[in-house]
């Protein structure tokens, strides 16, 4: 099976089409919380994303 983990340099080659950086994790509380708690350092158009959140809500607030 193929390695199906997130990858920066593969998401970056893709055609990420964010004007600001790029910000991946392997595992992470919740990328939200990390927005809020960085969003005066973060240039405008950052994306973050996260193979895993420990206390992600989901969308909308739902959760699996």
């Amino acid at each position: 099976m193929a390695d199906e983990r997130l990858d920066k340099e593969k998401i970056l080659n893709w055609g990420y089409p964010g004007r600001g950086e790029l910000i991946v994790f392997s595992e992470i509380d919740s990328t939200n919380t990390y927005a809020k708690e960085n969003f005066e350092g973060l240039p405008n158009g950052t994306m973050i994303a996260s193979e895993m959140q420990t206390k992600g809500r989901g969308r909308r607030g739902r959760s699996e």
